[in-house]
């Protein structure tokens, strides 16, 4: 007699393995979508039923340019000091919390 505990685990084992087999044909639609290839013309009914302006990014539409530039390496190195030290600030100032609190 197999025990309950045994059973359940076995079963839910199984399905767990049972999942990615559900999803073999998810790569081929990421994968078309994401090979560079031109997306195919939707029929007449469906380009009519849209509307002419959306408010979301359609999947297959590339990004959208960036309003701000990339910061320079300077920049980076800028930012990185000043949040160093903030940390350092925070951390002097936890400290002498610290200091404030053990005294009787």
């Amino acid at each position: 007699m197999v025990p309950i505990r045994t059973a359940v685990t076995a079963a839910s084992l199984a399905a767990v393995l049972g999942l990615p087999a559900c999803s073999q044909d998810a790569g081929l639609v990421q994968g078309s979508l994401a090979s560079g290839a031109p997306a195919a013309r939707p029929a007449d009914f469906v380009a009519a039923s849209r509307p002419a302006a959306s408010d979301y990014i359609p999947v297959a539409a590339p990004d959208p340019e960036r309003a701000a530039a990339a910061r320079t390496p300077a920049e980076v190195a800028a930012a990185e000091a000043e949040m160093d030290a903030l940390r350092a600030r925070a951390e002097a100032q936890g400290a002498a919390a610290r200091r404030a609190a053990a005294r009787p």
